[in-house]
């Protein structure tokens, strides 16, 4: 197992100091064909060859090849020019080297000294730049996580907040109602308590992870990050929660519904303001750009508005102030002008005299035209805003396709190394070189030369003027589909009401034609009982004895039964009764 020093000893390779040096050298003469060589052995004493240097200048052959830099432990001998700038950084490379091993040796010496253990892997993690970064990274998943969520999960987590939020507010609605106050009022009481807890430990994780930032770093950067609006904002959340909940049984529930509601504006503003963070076309701040932009405008309309409900609140005064109590005074009559210039009418007063009905209807129709002015203004300054986002877009878009065409090319460029220039940094050897190079080269070449024309292609797509009538167009027709969407809804709508008012319809057509039948039966019932009556006294009449005797019915019963052969029966029946 490498320790920290032997991996940072081998990812500094010597060679790579004189690469860049190897193309400015220049060759002295008398000294053509001749190279130096660097020697250069490894951590556990493997030697890795000599390799071929550039020739020096021509004042440095005096100084060449004549100065070596050593380490004790390692054997790692270098060989190099002094004058060369080269040189000068692999020995500042080697004595950081050189101390940090002394400092790491002490250590183990020390920790040696305290048990027997080995101590690589100790040293290691706890070494106090190691354990900062540790913190950092996880700070920074945690800032992240709350702050600027780009994962699934993280999404997921503020959505889940925002809806027990919402799912608070609503309880404490129904804590009003009689016949739920109770049970709501004790579901309030324990939710509100979680709540606060979650809420507490969040913004406490807040104030921990901000540090990450190098604004919110010390003492001073939590001052600063306390001070942040939504920030202040969360504490009084917080606080006015406490308040509210320990005294929960003295509480009505207006204050908690505001509680409540306030907090649940507050996150669901919160989280639509993380979910719509990377976005460019923010929704406030473009409406804010477009309204500053058109400040000018906007004074002037709203300046001319300002006169006519002037004018028209004096000329109502005068001509109903002596006919109608209502305008009894200036500020009654701008109250009216008001409302009936912004249409929303009241009608708490109106005028009563015809003169003052004519200037009303003439000054409502002007303040109606003025004040729809604004509208329009505000909607061409939206619209100017998105085209001008649109462009700075494609401008973004044009820089990056053209900073990714640049590299596709240099790549490209560079993969056109010929063979005889890469192999002069490499000794010779026995094997097929050149064939091994030869096929990498050309899937090098084939994977560069692909993403050099997509690159390409996708720049000169760019490179097109950008239309802004379409623009305008798909917006337009954006809205035309909506439109047309919603009017579908309703006609839809207006289908299904249809039906349902000609099911209600049939089901009491059906209810009636069910009622005159059961009428019917009631009639034809009736009838048959008023028969049954009338043959019942014939029957009494002939027989001369109540139809309850019980002989009589038996010969009813016979005679039912038998028929006509039975009536013999019956007539011995009835002499005998007689």
């Amino acid at each position: 197992m490498l320790t920290r020093v032997q991996r940072e000893l081998s990812s500094v390779h010597p060679l790579s100091l004189y690469r860049k040096q190897r193309r400015s050298s220049s060759t002295a003469p008398g000294s053509a064909g001749r190279r130096q060589s660097v020697t250069v052995s490894g951590v556990n004493g493997h030697v890795n060859g000599p390799v071929n240097c550039p020739p020096p200048t021509g004042q440095a052959l005096v100084a060449n090849c004549s100065t070596s830099t050593t380490t004790s432990s390692t054997a790692t001998t270098v060989v190099a020019n002094d004058n060369s700038v080269g040189a000068k950084r692999l020995k500042k490379i080697l004595s950081e080297v050189k101390e940090r091993r002394e400092i790491r040796e002490r250590k183990k010496s020390d920790l040696q000294d305290m048990d027997g253990s080995d101590p690589d892997i100790t040293v290691y993690f706890t070494d106090p730049e190691f354990t900062k970064t540790i913190n950092y990274q996880e700070k920074l998943k945690v800032y992240n996580f709350l702050n600027n969520p780009q994962s699934f999960w993280a999404r997921s987590y503020h959505i889940l907040v925002f809806m027990f939020v919402f799912a608070g507010l609503i309880v404490t609605v129904f804590s009003n109602i009689g016949k739920f106050a109770s049970s709501a009022w004790k579901f309030i009481y324990l939710f509100e308590k979680f709540i606060i807890i979650w809420f507490s430990f969040e913004f406490i994780l807040r104030l921990w992870s901000s540090s990450c930032k190098q604004q919110y770093e010390g003492w001073r950067g939590k001052i600063t990050y306390l001070s942040v609006p939504a920030h202040v904002l969360d504490l009084i959340i917080i606080c006015s929660s406490i308040l509210i909940v320990i005294p929960i049984h003295t509480r009505n529930g207006s204050e908690v519904f505001a509680v409540s509601a306030f907090r649940g504006f507050h996150r669901f503003f919160s989280v639509l303001q993380i979910v719509t963070l990377n976005r460019q076309l923010k929704p406030w701040k473009v409406l804010s750009s477009v309204i500053y932009d058109q400040r000018e405008q906007l004074f002037i309309i709203f300046y001319i508005e300002f006169i006519v409900l002037c004018i028209l609140a004096y000329i109502s005064y005068i001509v109903e102030k002596d006919d109608n109590e209502q305008f009894d005074n200036i500020a009654e009559a701008m109250w009216w002008s008001v409302v009936t210039l912004s249409t929303v009418g009241y009608g708490d007063r109106i005028p009563v005299t015809w003169l003052g009905k004519l200037v009303s209807s003439v000054f409502t129709v002007l303040g109606v035209a003025i004040f729809a002015l604004p509208a329009g203004i505000i909607g061409a300054g939206l619209a100017l805003k998105i085209e001008e986002e649109e462009r700075n877009r494609q401008r973004r878009k044009k820089k990056a396709a053209a900073a990714t065409l640049i590299q596709c090319a240099w790549r490209l460029s560079k993969a056109n190394v010929k063979y005889n220039e890469t192999s002069r940094f490499f000794g010779h050897r026995p094997t097929d070189i050149y064939k091994f190079y030869y096929f990498e080269t050309i899937e090098k070449k084939f994977i560069y030369l692909t993403k050099f024309f997509i690159a390409k292609q996708r720049f000169v797509d760019l490179l097109r003027p950008l239309d802004i009538k379409s623009i305008i167009e798909s917006y337009k027709y954006g809205q035309l589909d909506v439109m047309s969407k919603v009017g579908h809804m309703q006609t839809t709508i207006d289908t299904i009401g249809t039906r349902v008012g000609l099911n209600e319809n049939s089901i009491q057509s059906s209810q009636s034609v069910l009622n005159q039948k059961i009428d019917s039966i009631d009639a034809l019932i009736t009838e048959i009982q008023h028969k049954l009556d009338q043959q019942m006294a014939i029957i009494d009449r002939l027989s001369g004895h109540p139809v309850f005797d019980h002989r009589f019915v038996d010969c009813i019963d016979e005679i039912a039964r038998n028929g006509i052969q039975a009536v013999n029966t019956c007539r011995d029946c009835k002499r005998g009764s007689q």
